[in-house]
């Protein structure tokens, strides 16, 4: 099945795209996998805006943290299936992760720059938005 990219309008097989919303059996809208973890794709994803992204990641169960309450060097997650899905949820998919090196020991996620493209603060137990910093 054919599919086209809804940033680029690119024309490919379904398995080579990002399924980002699916209505009905066979009706898809995707983007090419040239967009993954791109500002264009996360604008398209269906019903969630940067507030809903963050309470998802606030979700994780955090592991570890190097963080000094001035800079955030990284804030690690489990890299299971529960965390991955949360992210493809929000838009970034495992070729993203894997490309940015944010799973580099394969056993954790280094989540912090994610998080941190919806919020500018880490708490060392939450991300959210310091009212100091904006």
């Amino acid at each position: 099945m054919m599919v086209k990219c809804l940033i680029c309008n690119k024309e490919l097989p379904v398995d080579m795209t990002q399924i980002i919303i699916t209505e009905g059996e066979n009706k898809y809208k995707s983007v090419c996998c040239s967009h993954e973890g791109s500002q264009e794709l996360k604008d398209l994803m269906p019903g969630m805006n940067g507030k809903e992204k963050l309470e998802l990641i606030n979700t994780m169960e955090f592991i570890d943290d190097d963080a000094d309450g001035e800079v955030c060097n990284y804030v690690l997650v489990a890299d299971n299936k529960i965390n991955r899905d949360i992210l493809h949820k929000i838009g970034f998919s495992d070729d993203y992760i894997r490309e940015e090196g944010l799973d580099a020991d394969g056993d954790t996620i280094d989540i912090s720059p994610i998080a941190f493209e919806y919020c500018n603060w880490w708490f060392g137990d939450y991300f959210g938005d310091n009212e100091d910093e904006e």
